[in-house]
């Protein structure tokens, strides 16, 4: 995948990212860098770990007779959030229901995942605060620099790790409404070279998706469940980075490339 600025470009041309000398590269200033951390399908994970289902079984969690979510497995056979039960079994005969009235065990399950997910991110990020949103959000600011041992420029071997791409096609799926908004830039390539500070910025945040992509893994060791993190340099980019790909992903979402990508959504998704 091509990232913003080529680190390896020709030497001769001044113009060129390659331009910038290692040695400017080579200890980067801190910035901030934020962690948008949201538990994939979290009532649903919940309920299979609880039930030990198998991740192919469709299964919903009902409150009244309204769906509130539905796993992975039924949303591919078109189960929606906040439609009728009826209409939720007419296209899925098959669909398991659960009743989640209650969420005295899901409030517990939350607990533990952001309590893994904060002793991690203090482990692991240095001069760091964890903070929790909902039940299944947890976010985190860093202002130290990601140690050089998690750095790499060549993420092909990383499956869980997506650097977002504005030369590629992007597809957004409202929660609620289960509307899809597709994103294309027309011309996703600058032709203006990336600075220093940029170059730099987007070092940083390389390496700190090898230490997020470590704290999904904590997290679903010590606690069953999957997650997906976002990260930039804004809690607003961070949580549109976490929405780029689902389930258990690691999302970088590089800060000079927010503002086509926001342009182009929906307001109510926004």
């Amino acid at each position: 995948m091509q990232y913003y600025g080529d680190l390896s470009g020709d030497e001769s041309d001044e113009n060129s990212a390659s331009s910038h000398s290692e040695t400017e590269l080579d200890e980067p200033e801190p910035f901030r860098i934020v962690l948008h951390a949201d538990v994939d399908c979290f009532y649903g994970q919940c309920e299979m770990l609880r039930l030990k289902l198998p991740p192919d079984r469709p299964l919903a969690i009902q409150q009244k007779h309204i769906i509130v979510t539905s796993n992975y497995a039924a949303r591919r056979l078109g189960v929606g959030k906040l439609e009728s039960v009826d209409t939720a079994l007419s296209k899925c005969p098959s669909l398991l229901l659960v009743n989640g009235s209650d969420l005295h065990e899901y409030r517990k399950h939350s607990q533990q995942i952001y309590a893994s997910f904060r002793q991690s991110v203090l482990v692991k990020m240095t001069n760091s605060s964890v903070s929790k949103g909902s039940m299944d959000e947890m976010m985190a600011e860093w202002f130290q620099s990601p140690r050089k041992d998690h750095e790499r420029n060549d993420f092909d071997d990383d499956s869980d790790i997506y650097i977002y791409d504005p030369s590629m096609t992007t597809r957004f799926k409202e929660d609620q409404s289960g509307v899809e908004t597709v994103v294309r830039h027309a011309n996703p390539q600058s032709n203006q070279s990336p600075t220093t500070k940029e170059l730099k910025m987007q070092q940083q945040l390389l390496r700190a998706a090898r230490v997020a992509s470590d704290i999904r893994e904590t997290v679903l060791e010590e606690t069953g469940f999957t997650v997906t993190i976002g990260i930039s340099t804004t809690l607003q980019n961070a949580k549109l980075a976490s929405s780029l790909r689902k389930p258990a992903t690691v999302n970088v979402l590089l800060p000079m490339h927010a503002p086509a990508l926001v342009s182009a959504l929906p307001l109510r998704q926004i």
